[in-house]
């Protein structure tokens, strides 16, 4: 997140400039508590690892529970990732952010009645998730079926990469945003147009919608000579006279780092 990334590059530059000793491993939970303290956002610690740890042509896979990270090498091979701007922002992302951890909090606090050991979502399957269903509220249940799901896409989206299957992890994206947009319903009407649009394109492999939801961004894998069509239709079918997507090609890269102005 934009946010996230200010945060971290203002503390690796303050930590630069006063001499502070600090790892990047004690860098993140700082920023992390910005977010919460200052920013009033209950956020995970996902994004701040992403800026610091991340590597050049890798995506890094990233174990909540114990912070444990690894580097999965990404072969593009003639494709790349364009990030998308829907250009609306609803004023929704924050408050809903809460109210998604306490829902998910109230899934966990179901399982625990049967299960005391079950700390997180992490300890659900997306089966016991069907099993209890008409058991928990629906917004609740939806919650967690989104949660289960997820865990189960990002190891799988792992394992695609390492075996250079980009075609599947294309898939995966375009099954997370289903499950972003129907069970924990953080999308909204122009990012699942983009994404419906994208689906149309020969040469897009998939795409999601990317950051806090209710609008910003949607990221798609594409082969390199999809780009030009993509920004046909985007114009096309997208584009009114309140509204403008903004597309750019990105490339996996490092994270922050501290350089002198003689470089």
């Amino acid at each position: 997140s934009s946010s996230a990334a200010l945060s971290v590059a203002t503390a690796l530059g303050l930590a630069s400039l006063v001499g502070a000793s600090l790892s990047r491993e004690e860098i993140a939970p700082i920023c992390r508590a910005a977010e919460h303290e200052f920013a009033g956002v209950p956020c995970g610690v996902m994004d701040q690892y992403a800026s610091l740890f991340c590597q050049e042509n890798h995506a890094l896979l990233l174990d909540c529970r114990n912070l444990q990270i690894r580097q999965v090498p990404l072969r593009l091979d003639g494709h790349t990732f364009l990030v998308i701007n829907s250009g609306v922002k609803h004023e929704l992302a924050s408050s809903e952010y809460a109210k998604r951890q306490e829902q998910c909090a109230a899934a966990v606090a179901h399982f625990r009645q049967a299960d005391p050991a079950i700390r997180s979502l992490r300890d659900v399957t997306e089966s016991q998730v069907a099993a209890e269903a008409e058991r928990m509220p629906g917004e609740v249940a939806a919650r967690a079926r989104h949660v289960t799901s997820e865990n189960r896409r990002t190891v799988s989206a792992t394992e695609s990469l390492e075996r250079g299957d980009l075609s599947h992890f294309g898939r995966l994206m375009y099954e997370s945003h289903l499950s972003l947009q129907l069970d924990y319903e953080v999308s909204c009407a122009e990012l699942d147009l983009l994404i419906e649009l994208l689906a149309g394109v020969p040469g897009v492999l998939g795409a999601r919608m990317t950051g806090g939801g209710f609008g910003g961004s949607v990221v798609a894998l594409a082969r390199a000579d999809a780009v030009d069509h993509v920004r046909r239709e985007l114009h096309q079918r997208y584009d009114t006279t309140d509204r403008q997507a903004a597309l750019i090609l990105v490339r996996p890269s490092a994270g922050a780092s501290v350089t002198s102005g003689e470089q």
